[in-house]
């Protein structure tokens, strides 16, 4: 686009390309002419508009979009037509009918890193699998492109594999999470486009991002119809006990959501009113693993947990074995986190008092199975916060330590929501 312009002008220039390296060789002392022309409009904000068309439902008509134009990034379109996308191009106008099914496929992205973002939301609703390469330059944009989309969208809930030069992405269903936009606009904005299609409600930090490209975004996206606001007052900010199982983090958590003027909410409570809620069922979290296995018991658990961060700021107590999943322990990284401990002699007494627990190895001793996953998930628990609550007291002392831990670390605000 921008050597369609120089040649307009009569602009003198040379461009040798050499090992892979376009170097361009302009003259000095060239003269501009003035002239009438009108901008066209810009594929790389119209991405987000084109996205949100394609994944939710209904027709959109975007105008002021050229197709004849020499921007690169119009080869979204082809690439979306290709996964499926129901796109009609006309002189200035593209009209898209959303919420056709998208099939996932090879993106060589080497000429069009500005869209990464944007890709990488459509293909979480893309049958199969989604295969983004050839684009180690987004690493280097106002962040690393590649990390900041596939950490956002994993805490919404989606399956990606992370490359040095791009991404696999998954077919997945989102739900709403609160995620940082790296102060990056493109980032910011295509994150609020996965929150549209997410299940609950997203929080994105750093909308004032998008003002350096895209300043009328939010009020874009209200036009065609979604749920997107600025909101600058303080959102949810949870307080998330976790450690083993028995270590006290339920009888902890509701004495300092109580002393706090909290709400208390116990995943594993949540856990077995959303079996109940299905089987017409209620069984316990040890009936539960040990009837229909560890397997459920973990999509279950790690639905719970997305439930309950929707909730307005208060004291949750996790399961011990729910942050074995990775998704679950990036999806706890925006809160305060409080790891709760116990010796580990009183704790394995406890969990035997009522016999064997089902994720157990049945082949092993019970204590040699117990010290094996105490050592595996306290490597987990110790990597992801340096705030260590020591429960071998009285529960007030307990509490009183948690606030302390509390009143000396910092949240910042998200300001950006998509539902």
């Amino acid at each position: 686009m921008t050597l369609d312009f120089l040649n307009q002008q009569k602009i003198d220039y040379t461009h040798v390309q050499m090992d892979g390296v376009d170097t361009f060789h302009i003259r000095g002392n060239q003269r501009y002419t003035p002239l009438h022309h009108a901008i066209k409009g810009d594929f790389s904000s119209a991405s987000y508009l084109i996205a949100a068309s394609v994944l939710l439902t209904g027709e959109v008509e975007l105008q002021g979009l050229d197709y004849e134009d020499s921007q690169g990034d119009k080869r979204l379109i082809s690439i979306l037509q290709a996964m499926g996308a129901d796109i009609m191009i006309e002189p200035e106008t593209i009209r898209i009918k959303g919420n056709q099914a998208l099939t996932g496929i090879r993106i060589d992205a080497n000429d069009i890193p500005d869209p990464l973002p944007t890709l990488a939301v459509i293909a979480t609703q893309a049958k199969g699998k989604t295969e983004i390469y050839n684009v180690q330059q987004a690493r280097i944009k106002e962040t690393d492109r590649i990390h900041s989309m596939t950490e956002g969208l994993r805490l919404m809930g989606a399956t990606i594999d992370e490359h040095p030069d791009g991404m696999t992405i998954y077919q997945s269903h989102l739900l709403g999470a609160v995620i940082e936009g790296y102060n990056d606009h493109r980032t910011v904005m295509a994150l609020a486009v996965a929150g549209m299609v997410a299940h609950g409600t997203t929080v994105v930090s750093d909308e004032e991002a998008i003002h350096k490209t895209y300043p009328t975004f939010v009020e874009t996206m209200q036009a065609i119809g979604a749920n997107v606001t600025v909101d600058h007052s303080t959102p949810n900010h949870h307080i998330i006990l976790f450690g083993f199982k028995h270590v006290g983090k339920t009888r902890i958590g509701q004495a300092l959501a109580k002393s706090l003027n909290m709400h208390f909410i116990d995943v594993d409570a949540e856990l077995e009113k959303l079996h109940e809620k299905t089987h017409l069922k209620f069984l316990s979290c040890r009936q539960i693993m040990q009837s229909y296995g560890e397997s459920y018991y973990r999509d279950l658990e790690s639905l719970a947990l997305h439930l309950a961060l929707q909730s307005a700021s208060c004291v949750i107590a996790l399961g011990g074995g729910t942050l074995s999943s990775q998704p679950n322990q990036t999806l706890i990284k925006p809160h305060r986190l409080l790891h709760v401990i116990a010796p580990r002699g009183i704790v394995f007494e406890r969990i035997m008092v009522q016999g064997r627990p089902a994720f157990f190895d049945e082949k092993e001793d019970p204590y040699e199975s117990f010290t094996r996953l105490w050592d595996e998930r306290e490597t987990i628990y110790k990597k992801l916060t340096p705030h260590t609550l020591n429960n071998n007291g009285t529960i007030e002392q307990a509490v009183s330590d948690a606030i302390a831990i509390i009143n000396t670390s910092g949240v910042d605000p998200y300001e950006l929501y998509a539902h």
